[in-house]
């Protein structure tokens, strides 16, 4: 189990005598996929085997008192809340700003199409929320979009079973035209609706690929058919950040993080080289309530493994039973590094971060605690696994 080999490798990794299993804390694990009840049920696996993930049983097993498992794009929201400024730039500025919390929205491209949202409550405290929107309805915005999504209905049509009449269409939800994958069944339509322009080198190369998406993108300014996949593409991204904007009146701010948009920062807000901002704010009557948002790009590509960060040291918070560390200590793993700040004892607002000051049980007051309490440390340990991210908290008592 990946948990298992991560706990024998985290306790190899500490100083001897230092054992994992039995004093973590808490645990916040991120997965793609919807969570029922604790449990995640994954069923588009490779050997086509239901393969299930429970937050209750790993509780149990490993001795933990708390485990949440997150939908991945969950986690991304509460990662929101960990931006400094400089980590994320600003696509298009609220022309009114709404005073007071309001909620908050995000969308990310890249293997697939994330969505979720935050909403406050009265001191300001977010909640976020996960959605599956990513596998709403495509809505074709103009003839060739129609096509495309004609097209796109062909080709994900379900095979009919023996001896059953073969189903008209297939269903089409907008990821299957805002991702990775998604750019490539653009392409795709474009070669078929534009067989002159096809050239057969960057064809080739372009179906051949475990990539293609990324092929396409890097071929944008040397394949016209690639640069209209992608204007297509980033028309399509804007008109469901738009949508985005109307389902949540996200007031607090629309962030477009994945691996898509940073690529295409540049085309994203110029109007001359994409329709991005034109299909954000075409709303017909309700155009207008877009002046009131304003739209980010995420700048940092661990946003998911700061909002595990974030739930996880939430969860501390709530399960500790001995004093607050005074110091934290990050624990290195070949493949990952973590990272510590100062934030007051029980608040969530910076829990992207290690909490590292005042002590629960003494009068040392935001001063590093120079008490006899002194005495607990806290080893963060995280780890990028196959199936999601995993944040564990650990006290571990100092000589």
């Amino acid at each position: 189990m990946v948990l298992a080999e991560f706990i024998k490798d985290a306790t190899n990794a500490l100083e001897p005598n230092i054992q994992v299993k039995n004093h973590i804390k808490a645990g916040s694990l991120a997965v793609a996929g919807p969570i029922m009840a604790n449990k995640v049920i994954f069923t588009n696996t490779v050997s086509h085997k239901p393969f299930v993930i429970c937050g209750n049983d790993i509780q149990r097993e490993f001795n933990i008192p708390s485990v949440k498992l997150l939908n991945d794009f969950t986690a991304n929201g509460y990662g929101l809340l960990t931006l400094e400024e400089y980590e994320k730039s600003i696509i298009r500025e609220a022309k009114n700003h709404v005073e007071g919390p309001a909620p908050i929205a995000c969308l990310g491209a890249g293997t697939g199409l994330g969505e979720c949202f935050l909403t406050p409550d009265a001191q300001g405290n977010y909640t976020a929320f996960p959605t599956e929107g990513g596998h709403c309805e495509f809505a074709p915005r103009n003839e060739l979009e129609i096509k495309l999504l004609q097209y796109l209905h062909k080709k994900f049509a379900p095979l009919a079973p023996e001896g059953k009449e073969q189903v008209a269409h297939g269903r089409v939800s907008v990821e299957r035209v805002l991702s990775g994958k998604g750019l490539v069944n653009v392409y795709e339509f474009l070669s078929h609706e534009f067989p002159e322009k096809v050239l057969d080198s960057y064809h080739e190369k372009i179906m051949s690929s475990s990539e293609g998406g990324r092929e396409i993108s890097d071929l944008y300014y040397d394949y016209p058919l690639c640069k209209q996949a992608v204007n297509i593409m980033l028309s399509t991204y804007g008109a469901e950040a738009g949508n985005l904007c109307l389902k949540y009146l996200c007031y607090g701010g629309l962030y477009i993080a994945g691996g898509i948009a940073p690529v295409h920062e540049q085309k994203m807000v110029d109007p001359a080289q994409s329709d991005f901002l034109a299909a954000f704010t075409d709303k017909g009557r309700l155009s207008g309530v877009l002046d009131n948002v304003t739209v980010y790009l995420v700048k940092v590509d661990d946003l998911g493994l700061r909002g595990a960060h974030f739930v996880a040291n939430y969860l501390y918070s709530q399960n500790r039973n001995a004093p607050c560390p005074a110091e934290a200590v990050a624990a290195i793993t070949p493949s990952v590094v973590t990272t510590t700040t100062t934030v007051t004892p029980g608040s969530i607002s910076d829990a992207g971060q290690v909490p590292t000051a005042q002590c629960v049980n003494c009068p040392c007051a935001e001063k590093v605690c120079q008490s006899p309490f002194r005495t607990i440390g806290m080893i963060t340990v995280a780890v990028l696994a196959s199936v999601g991210l995993l944040t564990v908290y650990k006290a571990v008592a100092e000589k």
